[in-house]
């Protein structure tokens, strides 16, 4: 007779183990709590858009600190047709010539060695605010062959 109560008892402790595990595990793989860090996943769901199917390079960062900000970075062959990816992250804002959103580096960013938009010497760029968020765009255009594009934008919400 104990020998069963010891058995059901092991059992209920199993079958709880187990359902803890499958909460846990399903709370990490889709970052509802923000434990583990952004993969690319993440970060152009957070955009709403997938990078450019040419997109190289890739390098991003977030922080959530006092609201989510998002720095993203990548390479594109100079002859990419960029108007669709940037309709798609900026909505009816187009690129400008010679317009910079990142005049300065703010100190946010001195930990990033990749964030250089300041450096670009060919450049357009975007800002947008939508009611949720903050979208500033930048593509460094001093290389003929190859653009690099620098997107940050922060959650209002």
């Amino acid at each position: 007779m104990r020998s069963r109560l010891i058995k059901r008892w092991l059992i209920a402790i199993l079958i709880l183990l187990a359902v803890i595990g499958l909460i846990l595990g399903t709370l990490w793989a889709t970052n509802a709590l923000g434990w583990r860090r952004w993969r690319i996943q993440e970060a152009q769901a957070f955009i709403g858009a997938n990078l450019p199917a040419a997109a190289t390079n890739v390098q991003f960062a977030t922080q959530d600190e006092h609201t989510r900000i998002l720095w993203l970075r990548f390479e594109i062959p100079a002859d990419t047709d960029l108007e669709s990816w940037v309709t798609s992250v900026a909505g009816n804002n187009a690129l400008s010539e010679n317009f910079t959103p990142f005049p300065q580096p703010n100190p946010q960013e001195a930990g990033l060695s990749w964030w250089t938009p300041q450096q670009a010497s060919v450049f357009s760029g975007l800002q947008r605010v939508t009611t949720t968020q903050m979208i500033e765009g930048l593509v460094d255009q001093s290389d003929p062959t190859r653009w690099v594009v620098y997107l940050r934008v922060y959650s209002l919400a």
